[in-house]
Parts: structure tokens; C-alpha cells; sequence
């Protein structure tokens, strides 16, 4: 009897080692299955985020190129703007033509560089 006893617990152990083994091997493929799948995402979010990014630096580069010409057109118009009063204060007044020259702000901005 101890034997037949013996056979029992030895073929149900077999047959859970068995159904051990097979839950293994399809934690497996669900792991590698999970891997890929999150890969995939990664690789989809960074392929959508790379040329967004890309597409940021080139406006940016853009907005920097028209800031400078907007400095520069600034520049040019105060300087024109000081030009117009200094070669006006001269004709009209000696007196408002000495207190041009000596603007701090003229002094500071009429470069005449356009």
C-alpha cells in the first residue's frame, strides 16, 4: 500500500513540476511580450517627440533672427528720429541747436549707423 501510495504522490508531484514548468514558460512569453510592447512605445512616444522638439529650436531660431532685425530697425529709426531733430534744431534755432548737441540721450543714441 505504501507503494502505491508512493506512485500516487510521486506522479502528482511530476504533474505539478509539469504545470509549474508550462506557468513559467507563459510568464515568459507574457514578460518578453510586455517588453516589447513597452519598447514600442517608448520608440513611438520618442519618434513623435523628436521632431516636435526639432520643429521648437527652428522657431526659436526664428523668433531670435526677427528680434535682432526688430533691434536693428529700431535702432535705425531712433537714430534717423535724432538725425531729423538734430539737422532741424540747427536751422531753426543756435540756441536749441546747443541743447541737442548736448543731449544725453542724442549723445547716447545717434550712432548713424543705418
Amino acid at each position: 500500500m505504501a507503494s502505491f501510495v508512493t506512485e500516487v504522490l510521486a506522479s502528482s508531484g511530476k504533474l505539478e513540476k509539469e504545470d509549474l514548468s508550462s506557468k513559467i514558460s507563459k510568464m515568459s512569453r507574457k514578460v518578453e511580450d510586455t517588453k516589447e510592447e513597452v519598447c514600442d512605445m517608448i520608440n513611438k512616444r520618442y519618434g513623435d517627440f523628436l521632431p516636435s522638439l526639432q520643429g521648437s529650436e527652428d522657431l526659436m531660431v526664428q523668433v531670435d533672427d526677427v528680434s535682432k532685425e526688430m533691434d536693428v530697425l529700431k535702432n535705425c529709426i531712433e537714430n534717423e528720429v535724432c538725425i531729423k531733430l538734430f539737422i532741424n534744431s540747427t536751422r531753426s534755432d543756435p540756441l536749441l541747436h546747443r541743447s541737442t548737441a548736448n543731449c544725453s540721450w542724442c549723445s547716447r543714441h545717434c550712432t548713424h549707423t543705418c
